[in-house]
């Protein structure tokens, strides 16, 4: 089961990601969040929720990487959700209490 998050751009900027999930979704389903949604069954693309590349951050990357492609990378566009179950998840990887908007690393370069 996952969690349908919402994604956040800035509308005053061109994309970022390299034409990556987030260019084209409004929502993405994090597979590894507890929630009521099926992965094989949605429409959405299917992404993760994990540790970044500090300590203490957290990042989204999406399920499948491109083969032959560097990245993932920040593309500039950010997704969080209402439901305690993302807090939960975020504050389980980082280990302090998490509120907000997480950074999607959707950007892939050949």
């Amino acid at each position: 089961m996952g969690l349908t998050v919402h994604v956040y751009r800035n509308g005053n900027y061109s994309d970022s990601t390299n034409d990556g999930i987030s260019k084209y979704y409004d929502r993405i389903l994090l597979a590894n969040v507890e929630g009521p949604d099926y992965p094989d069954e949605s429409e959405l693309p299917t992404a993760y929720l994990v540790e970044g590349n500090l300590s203490g951050t957290i990042k989204i990357i999406p399920a499948i990487k491109p083969e032959g492609s560097s990245g993932p990378m920040m593309g500039g566009n950010y997704a969080s959700s209402c439901d305690r179950r993302f807090g939960e998840a975020c504050e389980e990887i980082t280990g302090n209490r998490f509120y907000g908007a997480v950074a999607i690393h959707d950007r892939f370069e050949d």
